[in-house]
């Protein structure tokens, strides 16, 4: 099995207190763009999997853009790149808001001052 090669795997926990489920969130190098996946309620399971099914990398990539997800009626859209969820048919409302990065563009959801489109 080749390996996903990947920037920054790390494992992401939802769920709750008594039932979290784990995860790992990566950079894949082979699309460009952010995933969740190899999720699993037993934790070892998805230690073994970042160990064994990744090939972390280092990468000369552009500086982080830095953004907020914009809430609509019927939708969230990122900022930076304006890719739209439809939270109605596409994708849950609390699904997309937990995305830490834009699965499209990549920019990190956190609203942080002093990029050009942080705070819309």
């Amino acid at each position: 099995m080749d390996k996903i090669k990947a920037i920054d795997p790390k494992i992401v926990v939802n769920g709750n207190a008594d039932k979290p489920y784990y995860s790992i969130e990566y950079y894949d190098t082979s699309d460009n763009k952010w995933h969740i996946g190899y999720g699993s309620y037993e934790l070892r399971n998805v230690i073994e999997w970042l160990k064994t099914c990744f090939d972390v990398v280092e990468a000369d990539v552009e500086p982080v853009r830095h953004g907020h997800w914009v809430e609509e009626d019927t939708a969230i859209t990122c900022p930076i790149c304006t890719r739209s969820y439809d939270t109605d048919f596409e994708i849950k409302r609390s699904v997309v808001l937990r995305f830490k990065y834009c699965p499209e563009c990549g920019a990190k959801m956190d609203g942080k001052d002093g990029d050009k489109n942080a705070k819309l």
